[in-house]
């Protein structure tokens, strides 16, 4: 039982400090963000209510969610409303 035990901590401890490297990195990228490129979220969001849509799953980044959460409640509008706002900007659709 002991050495199962001393496994799952081992193990854990790698998870961890793993997290923890994907956090520094995450924390490097912002930093090295350009502050001059700024866009106004604003005038991409469109404010129509009706539109058909099919659920799709995509993998994002975890800054990049939670900037895409910070941005939809600043706008006051949903996170899917924002990516799909912000897709149909940049694809031309």
């Amino acid at each position: 039982m002991a050495n199962k035990f001393q496994k799952s901590v081992s193990a854990r401890t790698e998870v961890n400090s793993s997290q923890t490297e994907q956090t520094e990195k995450t924390d490097e990228i912002k930093s090295s963000k350009p502050s001059g490129r700024e866009t106004n979220i604003t005038e991409i969001l469109n404010r129509e209510t009706q539109r058909t849509a099919k659920n799709k799953t995509f993998y994002l980044d975890e800054a990049v969610i939670t900037a895409l959460r910070k941005t939809a409640k600043e706008q006051n509008v949903t996170d899917s409303k924002l990516v799909n706002d912000i897709l149909r900007h940049v694809l031309n659709v």
